[in-house]
């Protein structure tokens, strides 16, 4: 469960890093960022949800 959550705390650094770099001129990593890094981050954070809700079924009741 704690391995997708740290890859979507990886992915979310790298593209703050990307979005708020500074340069001249258009800024294409932060449109690949918003395109690529979007699904993967719902796709991370979907699948660190299952895995908790199956966990949590799976445990006896207090």
């Amino acid at each position: 469960m704690l391995l997708p959550l740290v890859g979507a705390g990886i992915l979310v650094g790298f593209g703050w890093q990307v979005m708020t770099a500074g340069g001249i001129g258009a800024n294409i990593g932060a449109g690949l960022i918003v395109i690529f890094g979007g699904p993967i981050l719902v796709a991370l954070l979907s699948t660190a949800a299952v895995v908790s809700w199956r966990v949590k079924r799976r445990s006896p009741g207090r």
